[in-house]
């Protein structure tokens, strides 16, 4: 493994579900916090603006941020600096937020236009087959999906959830290269059992969100 992939296979990743509040205060939070963050090998990897949510028992957020730490031990040490303790008041008052943190362990990042990109969340408990049914489902249903311009982006295992109705098992954030790509797909004859027999079987409880990317900064991309 090469000291690019290992470095990005040791961080910790958060997947947060932003609904502001106070959208003036929210953004003083971000530029007190943002120096601070650094120390900490903090940068945002994705940015989403949610289209539709597919799910019970949780808010339609404003924004879903895609963010990374340099390891979970650094995300401790950010949450733990007296710094960030004294400005973490502004972030509370200002939105409310769901969410996980995990390690990374699948997923390809591909630099290009974002905006012509068709972004899906997928947060999902996995069923009494356990991660041998998921792995089954992504085996027949990813081949079909790949042929209108499916990619998986950031693959999470979750280790710490926050205001889910569930507690994941897994988190991917995967993308359509066309806005039109998802469409296509539930034209697909095969869509139909991917969507009521391959994926029943594999996951208990699950949270789609269909959103649109924000282009991000060239550290966020990195």
């Amino acid at each position: 493994m090469t000291n690019e992939a290992l470095k990005h296979a040791t961080r910790y990743y958060q997947i947060v579900l932003i609904q502001l509040k106070d959208p003036p205060k929210f953004a003083q939070y971000i530029e007190q916090m943002a120096p601070i963050v650094r120390r900490y090998g903090g940068a945002l990897e994705r940015a989403l603006v949610p289209e539709t949510v597919y799910a019970q028992g949780i808010f339609k957020p404003d924004t879903i941020n895609v963010v990374h730490y340099d390891s979970r031990e650094a995300y401790k040490a950010f949450n733990a600096d007296p710094e960030f303790q004294a400005i973490e008041h502004l972030r509370a008052e200002s939105i409310a937020m769901a969410g996980l943190g995990g390690l990374p362990v699948g997923g390809d990042v591909v630099s290009g236009d974002v905006s012509e990109r068709l972004y899906v969340l997928e947060l999902a408990r996995l069923g009494p087959g356990g991660i041998q049914s998921y792995r089954a489902y992504e085996e027949q249903a990813e081949p079909v999906m790949r042929r209108f311009g499916y990619h998986v982006e950031r693959v999470l295992a979750p280790d710490a959830v926050m205001g889910l109705p569930f507690t994941p098992d897994l988190a991917k954030v995967a993308y359509f290269d066309g806005l039109d790509g998802m469409d296509r797909l539930h034209k697909d004859p095969a869509h139909e059992r991917i969507e009521k027999e391959l994926y029943p079987e594999a996951v208990a409880e699950s949270i789609w969100v269909v959103a649109r990317a924000q282009r991000a900064s060239p550290r966020a991309e990195r």
